[in-house]
């Protein structure tokens, strides 16, 4: 995981601070400017870390996702699971507004069965393996 220095302001969005990041002859050191996805990228991994202050939650981000879901936060102490969709827009805070604009994701609000499977190789063959 990227350790983020504090900066002044406590600010994420300067040019300097973003080439640093991103570092090497990559195309935004480039171009020098910043892609949507970059700043996507640097939301997901700034709610990330302040998920994984609480060491009970284990959190997984979804790489690329074209999902509704950004990041799976995990509470092994109160074994509540959180589908989050980050956004770096401000959005309203009308929880209606909110609902109807991320149906899909609030569709996925419910009680599941969880089940821990293992994939892997077996007798030469991939195989899901319920532990």
């Amino acid at each position: 995981m990227i350790q983020l220095p504090e900066l002044e302001n406590n600010t994420y969005n300067n040019i300097e601070y973003q080439l640093k990041l991103v570092g090497g002859d990559s195309p935004l050191r480039r171009r020098g400017t910043i892609t949507n996805y970059e700043r996507g990228y640097q939301v997901e991994l700034k709610a990330k870390r302040r998920i994984e202050e609480d060491k009970d939650i284990l959190v997984i981000r979804s790489s690329r996702s074209l999902t509704p879901i950004d990041l799976i936060a995990i509470n092994k102490r109160t074994k509540e699971i959180m589908l989050i969709q980050c956004k770096k827009e401000k959005v309203s805070t009308d929880k209606a507004r909110l609902a109807k604009r991320f149906s899909e994701l609030k569709s996925l609000e419910g009680t599941y069965s969880v089940k821990a499977v293992l994939y892997a190789k077996v007798n030469g063959r991939y195989r899901f393996i319920q532990l």
